[in-house]
């Protein structure tokens, strides 16, 4: 979205009631912050709770000593396989040891080996899938079990962050380096940082599971106008957060005349603007926490008076007609 857009769109009265004004940031409005490493450490060490087979799942059913009674074979609609040698069996709703011992019972009950040993791999489940959207060659819903060639175990076939984006295409030039995770039985999105290559990563070995969306945002950019050195576009780098900070600094810094306690952020989130209380002069002293920009936000710096300092020309009347939305409605 185009800065002149964005912020003209700001002062449509029509857009008014969609404003909301809210106290200084929290974790609330912090979506981008990397988490902790004990965090991500967690992540890392999950296991997926046991599920049970389903119909269509891609099941290799293998014998030790017996290769004859090896099969390779989907899971049809009455929720059966079919072993060589010993028969149909089924298998829908058991769990891949609950599935072992009863094709190991049934093989020993038609006499074909005396103490088999079973193992089974789930190859492929159409049913349990994973999203993965965003700035990828091919986004899209993908398997959440994977062949052996790509299982981080080889009896569960669980994929890793990095098998998932490889099997969308991988990241797109245009995409950040921080990619967010959506588990279900997560309290909230988890950030994890992944830099220009993924694979030499530690986070890239994280297990995704069934349920879980991987989104890759655009790198984009944000703004900080007002009493700045230089204001204008502030490029969000890929491989790590751009927090307050560090744009102001790129912006050259604050102004001595400006009212850095009372800065403005705007940001989107959904159908709304946000407008955040931002103390920046107290987040430049360490006095609180430092937090990082998403992409299209805005950060304004007013002067002492409550009047940007502009430049002459079509910037600076862009930047009034959003000092004066934002002053109109504390």
């Amino acid at each position: 979205m185009k800065l002149s857009t964005l912020l003209l769109a700001l002062v449509l009265p029509t857009t008014l009631s969609a404003q909301t004004v809210a106290p200084a940031p929290t974790v609330s409005i912090q979506p981008s912050k990397i988490d902790s490493t004990a965090e991500l450490a967690q992540l890392m060490q999950a296991s997926e709770t046991v599920v049970p087979i389903e119909k269509y799942d891609l099941l290799s059913v293998r014998v030790v000593g017996a290769d004859e009674l090896a099969v390779r074979t989907r899971v049809a609609p009455d929720g059966g396989i079919d072993i060589p040698l010993a028969g149909h069996i089924s298998v829908v709703g058991l769990t891949v040891e609950q599935a072992q011992q009863a094709i190991a019972n049934l093989i020993r009950e038609k006499n074909l080996v005396l103490s088999p040993g079973v193992t089974i791999e789930v190859l492929d489940s159409p049913g349990r899938t994973i999203t993965v959207s965003g700035e990828v060659v091919k986004p899209g819903v993908y398997p959440a079990a994977g062949d052996a060639s790509l299982s981080t175990t080889a009896t569960s076939g669980v994929r890793t962050l990095s098998q998932l984006l490889s099997l969308a295409g991988g990241l797109k030039d245009t995409a950040s380096g921080i990619v967010t995770l959506v588990r279900p039985s997560l309290p909230g999105p988890v950030s994890i940082p992944l830099g220009t290559d993924p694979n030499r990563q530690i986070y890239a070995s994280l297990p995704v599971f069934a349920g879980d969306e991987i989104r890759v945002a655009h790198v984009g950019q944000a703004y900080v106008i007002g009493a700045v050195g230089k204001q204008g576009a502030v490029p969000l780098k890929n491989y790590s957060p751009t927090t307050i900070s560090q744009a102001v600094s790129v912006s050259g810094g604050v102004g001595f005349e400006a009212s850095a306690n009372s800065a403005r952020l705007v940001r989107i989130q959904g159908d709304k603007r946000v407008v955040t209380v931002v103390h920046v002069r107290k987040i430049l002293s360490g006095k609180e926490p430092d937090f990082a920009l998403q992409n299209d936000d805005i950060l304004y710096i007013p002067t002492n008076k409550g009047k940007a300092a502009l430049k002459s020309g079509a910037a600076g009347i862009i930047v009034s007609l959003a000092s004066l939305y934002i002053y109109a409605n504390p």
